[in-house]
């Protein structure tokens, strides 16, 4: 396992697709007071490829416009290949560069392993610090 931020995960992923959330409103709907608005979603499917050099300022100009029609949640859904995907949260007083998330890497182990262990498992150690040196 290793830190990664949007950058390098955008280095080797894609982008596909952002998701913006906000409260709700309920303007023009008769709910006879039943049913409460929540929240409102918009998801914003990537085409084509983001020229690497500019993804970050087009990220940041388009969660400052945003924020500004009233969006509170920007998520960015990368595909990281192999079948793996991640949800980045772009925080309102973070900038893309500096969010971190985990990437986690597939292991088979020939030894069959029980699913809990109080004790140290050394094939767990020995791949684990085989990804560490590797990364």
């Amino acid at each position: 396992m290793q830190s990664e931020n949007l950058a390098s995960a955008l280095k080797t992923g894609r982008m596909q697709s952002i998701t913006l959330t906000k409260p709700a409103e309920l303007d023009g709907i008769d709910t006879d007071g039943q049913f409460i608005a929540t929240t409102q979603s918009m998801k914003l499917r990537v085409r084509g490829e983001l020229n690497p050099k500019a993804w970050n300022s087009r990220i940041k100009t388009l969660w400052k416009n945003a924020k500004k029609d009233g969006w509170k949640d920007f998520k960015v859904d990368i595909d990281l290949g192999d079948k793996r995907s991640k949800t980045v949260v772009i925080d309102r007083d973070q900038e893309a560069q500096e969010i971190l998330f985990v990437r986690s890497k597939e292991v088979n182990f020939k030894e069959k392993l029980d699913p809990c262990n109080l004790k140290i498992v050394e094939p767990i150690v020995r791949e684990s610090l085989k990804i560490i040196k590797d990364s």
